[in-house]
């Protein structure tokens, strides 16, 4: 009598060791999953905004086009113009590709998430099974032919290697969760270029600019490129697409259809007056 009672022991021991390597591993199954899950929308809202911030560049080009296309003049500088139109058409193109990518990835990591939690579900009824058989073992009842502890074992075994399966199944998941976000902020940086290189539609054609305007242009948008970068990439596309427009001077008095650039002049400097060696 005492041998079967010593079996039973070990065997009860053996159970709830196993049931709390469960209810471990659940928990941090449950912690990944709702890391994953956060991951998952903020990496959908990124590429909402994204796509919300491409089409308005697309929009703004089209609109850019189409008003040189109604100004009736052609001046010698519109090769330069119109190749510049297909560099910023190119660039909004590529933005495209890289967002249908970013879907792409998180479709993906949808379904492993999917994945992971059937597989939380069917640990879960595992684990309850487990429970149920350690409360049948603790109960009294009356003598039977002992099942083999080797099965237990075995299916034991089988469940951690499953286990550990999952894990490194997660750790692909993280490595791939990575590599979306190192293409989200380079595609958050490529946007923020373009809303540089894009003006307002109704600037009309840079051919009509002052040639002051023109000279010191560079330095201007040098100034807008470093006040981006000061700021995160991901604090809100909006807030920066309204500044980057409030950036812009107002529009001349003298022509309701058109804008004319004004910039202060810097101190020390004289209207109308030559530069040294022009």
């Amino acid at each position: 009598m005492n041998q079967p009672e010593c079996e039973r022991e070990r065997e009860v021991a053996l159970l709830r060791r196993s049931v709390e390597e469960k209810e471990r591993a659940r928990a941090a199954s449950d912690i990944l999953c709702r890391s994953l899950a956060d991951e998952t929308h903020q990496l959908r809202r990124t590429l909402a905004a994204t796509a919300h911030m491409c089409q308005h560049l697309a929009k703004c080009l089209d609109e850019r086009q189409r008003a040189q296309g109604d100004a009736g003049e052609r001046s010698p500088e519109q090769p330069k113009c119109a190749g510049g139109d297909a560099s910023v058409h190119a660039v909004v193109e590529k933005l495209r590709e890289e967002n249908r990518l970013l879907k792409q990835k998180v479709t993906h990591v949808e379904d492993l998430n999917a994945k992971w939690q059937r597989y939380d579900a069917s640990r879960d009824e595992y684990v309850r099974g487990l429970h149920a058989q350690l409360q049948g073992l603790q109960a009294p009842h009356e003598p039977e032919t002992p099942s083999p502890p080797e099965l237990m074992r075995k299916e034991i075994s089988r469940l951690n290697r499953q286990l550990e399966e999952k894990i490194n199944d997660c750790a692909e998941v993280k490595q791939e969760l990575a590599a979306a976000r190192r293409v989200r902020d380079a595609a958050l940086e490529r946007v923020q270029m373009l809303e540089q290189q894009v003006p307002p539609p109704g600037l009309g054609s840079p051919a009509v600019r002052s040639p002051r305007v023109g000279q010191s242009e560079p330095r201007f948008s040098r100034t807008r490129m470093t006040s981006h970068q000061r700021g995160p990439i991901g604090s809100g596309l909006k807030a920066g697409l309204r500044s980057w427009r409030n950036s812009w001077p107002p529009c001349s008095p003298g022509r309701p259809g058109g804008r004319t650039l004004e910039r202060q002049a810097p101190a020390g400097f004289t209207p109308g007056a030559k530069r040294p060696g022009a």
